[in-house]
């Protein structure tokens, strides 16, 4: 999911994120992309290692449940202008990061307020969107709906790190 947030934000495409990513996460790269485009620079991420993988924390509240894992990576960063110049980053030292990823599950869509995109869920019979989790059958037309795993999990935020200001 890290490599392809970094190829995302390098190709300047949120059609590279993973299909996990929720719209919100979406929505913060294109955030960047939009920010790297005003600048007319490109972001790169070269010869990117993962060294560690770790369960950072876990938050639950009465809506979501949250799990923070924490990334040690290792690559290139550096950001150049339309010319081709280092504006930031290097291309010759390999930067070590940790980047923070938060992976979220939606308990209660009712309690979820609008300002926060869950997941989308329709009617296989009208398209009709399920609002009600646990519902057996659609609002709508009646069609009898059966829950394959309607909960999911997506990847919500990704962010970089200073170790020494991470929340303890």
């Amino acid at each position: 999911m890290l490599r392809s947030y970094f190829t995302a934000v390098s190709t300047k495409k949120t059609s590279a994120l993973t299909e996990e990513c929720s719209l919100t996460l979406k929505n913060n790269v294109q955030g960047i992309i939009d920010g790297l485009n005003a600048k007319n620079e490109t972001k790169f991420f070269d010869s990117v290692v993962l060294h560690d993988i770790q369960i950072a924390r876990y938050v639950k509240d009465g809506a979501t449940a949250t799990i923070f894992f924490e990334i040690s990576t290792g690559c290139y960063n550096y950001t150049e202008d339309e010319n081709r110049n280092v504006v930031s980053g290097s291309k010759e030292e390999k930067k070590q990061a940790i980047y923070q990823i938060g992976l979220v599950y939606v308990q209660d869509i009712d309690k979820v307020g609008n300002h926060l995109e869950g997941l989308g869920i329709n009617c296989p019979n009208c398209g009709a969107p399920i609002k009600n989790l646990g519902s057996k059958f659609c609002e709508y037309c009646g069609t009898s709906i059966s829950e394959i795993n309607i909960r999911a999990w997506r990847f919500n935020s990704v962010s970089e790190t200073n170790y020494r200001q991470r929340p303890y």
